[in-house]
């Protein structure tokens, strides 16, 4: 007895495919486009803020240090900067931390910096201004008397002129994540039209399932078994596709475009595991909604 259970089960999971291959087929490569445009958007949402850099807020400014400036005149700098009480915040960046960003940027591509040390990078320190400070003109004022200090070299400011792009972006994400739902829905639908096909092939199976009392677990589980195997499928395409389509679009763009879709390890950890995850998940909703409502009307004499 304690193989009839797993062989009645993969026994079911598997007739509907062998019944149906090119209906199964057109379900998975259903799932797979949903997937892949699923991990695209994971891929944007991640990478959004990257599209503007920190000085375009007009609460931030970035204090680009001489080359020349040692440690200790760094430390001047950032300590005389934080007795300002216009400022709220500093953070002095390093050459070091400079270089971690960049090789971080530059994904794949950082092994360009190999070799060159941090000596020819600039220290920098990024500001945060008081919200009290007002409008753009006093902040003006302000950096006026940082340009003065001794080792500066220059300043990037947005001015406010990033508020758009801001907007703008932030826009864009909410479009995302509308269209993200998009596909969420699509495929749910398709795992519910799946399972109606499913239970079509199997109906003679299952009204006897249905009448002799078998356990709910015992008519459902099936079902989700085949769902997980069309959604781990799914991924598994999804993300072969997005592997290829990213690695071409790495190595055929321009610096720093490229380096958006340099996709490290914990990226692509986090991006299988969402999507595989979102398969399962959905796929066992669409089959215990669809099961479940099948059920109520053979009990409402659907089967009869």
């Amino acid at each position: 007895m304690t193989g009839v259970l797993p062989k009645h089960v993969l026994t079911r999971s598997l007739a509907p495919i062998s019944r149906r291959p090119l209906a199964s087929l057109v379900w998975v490569l259903l799932s797979a486009a949903c997937l892949y445009g699923l991990a695209w958007i994971g891929l944007s949402l991640l990478r959004a803020p990257q599209v503007l850099p920190d000085w375009v807020a007009s609460s931030d400014a970035v204090v680009y240090l001489k080359a020349s400036v040692t440690p200790a005149e760094e430390q001047k700098i950032g300590e005389e900067l934080r007795a300002w009480p216009e400022i709220a915040s500093i953070h002095l960046v390093t050459r070091e931390e400079t270089h971690r960003r960049l090789q971080k940027q530059l994904g794949s591509w950082k092994g360009i910096l190999a070799g060159m040390g941090v000596d020819y990078l600039q220290p920098s320190v990024e500001l945060t201004f008081q919200a009290s400070l007002g409008d753009g003109e006093l902040r003006e004022r302000l950096l006026d008397r940082v340009r003065v200090l001794p080792n500066v070299a220059e300043i990037l400011y947005g001015n406010g002129e990033g508020d758009k792009l801001e907007s703008i972006l932030s826009w864009a994400e909410r479009g995302l994540w509308g269209l993200s739902c998009l596909l969420i829905l699509l495929f749910t639908y398709a795992h519910w039209g799946e399972t109606i096909g499913r239970i079509s092939i199997s109906r003679d199976e299952l009204e006897a399932l249905w009448w002799v009392g078998a356990p709910e677990w015992l008519i459902r589980l099936p079902f989700l078994v085949s769902s997980w195997a069309t959604g781990t499928m799914g991924a598994i395409m999804a993300l072969t596709l997005f592997a290829l389509t990213a690695h071409f679009l790495e190595a055929s763009l321009p610096l720093p475009l490229s380096a958006l879709f340099a996709i490290d390890g914990g990226e692509w950890l986090l991006l299988a595991t969402g999507l595989t995850a979102v398969a399962w998940l959905l796929g066992s909703l669409g089959v215990l909604l669809t099961v479940g409502h099948m059920r109520r009307l053979c009990s409402d004499g659907w089967c009869s």
